[in-house]
């Protein structure tokens, strides 16, 4: 199979990284599902993997994720599909939430939320003190707020990088901006460094983050 390869000369200042590829892969981590009408991975965490709110985003924090809260509309539709199969489960914690209890709803990836206002889980609609952390239908997609130290099921959301065909999220892509080094390192099997010239076209290993 053919293979595009992409080679810069090395800077003095700045350190480099090589990327190549034959095609783009959609792929994060085996536990993850890939929607492709968003250009995200999804991960549904139930049953024993049901954690408070605080220990949910921490979870999916570790996982290289966010905690979900739907980009639009329609998103909210993933968790329907992730949860289709599992017997009575109805709501799901989202990544809204009001840390400082002063109705400034924000989420996970620092949107506010001016519509959560007053939405509450209680009959008369006021807000106990507690409610703080946002938890979502997963037949309608309608939102609440209740105490955040509820244990619930949760969806971590991971958007699709394309910067370079790996599922590596800690690749960092650096172009210098003074071409004028033309040595880069290479290791030999003996696990020895050496320089070469970045002009040379020479073997290379794409490294993918896999299933901690």
């Amino acid at each position: 199979m053919a293979r595009e390869v992409l080679t810069t000369k090395c800077s003095r200042e700045e350190s480099i990284v090589t990327a190549a590829a034959s095609r783009h892969v959609n792929f994060y981590r085996r536990d993850y599902t890939y929607f492709e009408e968003y250009d995200a991975f999804y991960k549904l965490h139930w049953g024993k993997g049901e954690k408070n709110w605080q220990e949910g985003y921490l979870t999916c924090d570790d996982e290289g994720a966010q905690l979900f809260y739907p980009a639009n509309d329609e998103e909210w539709r993933v968790a329907a599909n992730l949860t289709e199969s599992v017997v009575d489960l109805e709501h799901i914690y989202v990544g809204v939430h009001d840390e400082f209890g002063r109705g400034d709803f924000l989420t996970t990836d620092g949107r506010f939320i001016p519509d959560l206002s007053h939405v509450f889980d209680n009959e008369d609609n006021t807000r106990p003190a507690n409610f703080k952390c946002g938890l979502m239908s997963v037949k309608t997609g309608t939102k609440i707020m209740i105490s955040c130290e509820l244990r619930r099921p949760f969806i971590c959301k991971k958007l699709n990088n394309e910067i370079c065909p790996t599922a590596d999220s800690g690749l960092k892509i650096t172009i210098s901006r003074q071409n004028n080094y033309e040595h880069c390192a290479t290791v030999t099997i003996n696990n020895e460094i050496n320089t070469s010239n970045c002009e040379e076209t020479r073997p290379f290993i794409c490294e993918m983050e896999v299933n901690k």
